[in-house]
């Protein structure tokens, strides 16, 4: 009888212990063949380096707020002019118990800071040396050179996740996903119709608050409402200088905003 139930024991141990991995185990959860035509690889990264990377969380309900979107946007709809106040927006964009718990515990873990990346909450961003992050995520984070710009970035052509995360984590960033090219593109002169709205002929060459304001026709009251903000949008690991703004919006041109 004590053999039976030794039997018994040794095999729900077992079973246990194998649930317990295959909810741990890592698995692919986005790749890429190779890198793009203009990188080239410039060897391996250099473990100790720190490396920011930010984890896109699953949203509660984002195909809701298209939905949302539509309705307010579209004449004829009964939600037609409506307006959604930040409150009503993170009700669908934030991310879910369950993303928000199995994140917390793959963070305790692995003895990982993170910090909120989003008003959301929707985006976290952790920094792992590189070393951490290949351990982390199965990878091979490694260096490539822009043939255009000669600037070096660090990427993975492939990384996975624990099993309990992958239906929590809609991606990590930047992995796979390579900056684009930065040529400079030839400026075209804004169309006749809008040259009527009285902005001089050097805002083709040259964007001042006062071009912005004639050519698109916005109203010269000032803002008074103390809570007003400006957000500029960054893109492609180019983001904007805030000495350049706060010269841009009070040296051009005296902005309240």
């Amino acid at each position: 009888m004590l053999a039976i139930v030794s039997i018994v024991t040794f095999f729900t141990a077992l079973t246990t212990s194998a649930f317990a991995l295959s909810d741990s185990s890592l698995l692919l959860h986005e790749k890429r063949d190779t890198q793009p035509t203009s990188f080239v690889y410039q060897g391996p990264a250099s473990p100790d380096i720190p490396l920011p990377l930010r984890i896109a969380l699953v949203q509660k309900n984002i195909a809701g707020l298209k939905d949302k979107l539509i309705d307010i946007s579209t004449p004829g709809k009964a939600a037609y002019g409506q307006h959604l106040s930040k409150e009503e927006v993170f009700a669908y964009t934030a991310p879910t118990s369950a993303a928000v718990d199995a994140i917390n515990k793959w963070l305790a873990e692995n003895n990982l800071n993170s910090s909120q990346h989003s008003p959301a909450g929707d985006w976290i961003s952790i920094t792992p040396t590189v070393g951490q992050a290949n351990t982390l995520f199965d990878a091979n984070f490694v260096n490539f050179a822009n043939t255009e710009t000669g600037e070096t970035t660090i990427r993975t052509l492939a990384y996975s996740l624990p099993a309990y995360l992958k239906d929590h984590v809609e991606l990590v960033h930047p992995t796979i996903s390579f900056p684009g090219s930065r040529s400079n593109i030839a400026f075209d002169s804004f169309p006749q119709s809008i040259q009527q709205g009285g902005a001089p002929a050097s805002c083709d060459s040259a964007i001042t608050p006062t071009c912005l304001q004639q050519r698109y026709h916005i109203p010269t009251t000032a803002a008074t409402q103390k809570s007003n903000q400006i957000a500029i949008t960054g893109l492609d690991g180019i983001s904007a200088s805030e000495t350049v703004t706060i010269l841009f919006t009070s040296g051009a041109r005296s902005c309240s905003l």
